[in-house]
């Protein structure tokens, strides 16, 4: 797995090669992360749309859609 220092190319990496799901550890760290952006994201524009792989990966740690 290459190691970013941003999460959200470190997400698009995964989504682009879903079987590397099979390690959670990383991509758990990352989504919570990105499931906190989305969250401030959201108070400003409630239009915000998560795609289908980002809302499957949310689900994967347990996290709620933002």
């Amino acid at each position: 797995m290459p190691e970013f220092d941003d999460p959200i190319r470190s997400i698009k990496s995964y989504l682009r090669q879903p079987d590397r799901l099979q390690v959670p550890g990383p991509v758990a760290r990352d989504l919570q992360e990105i499931a906190k952006r989305l969250a401030r994201a959201r108070q400003i524009d409630d239009r915000l749309q998560l795609s289908d792989p980002l809302e499957r990966l949310l689900r994967v740690v347990d996290l709620p859609p933002a």
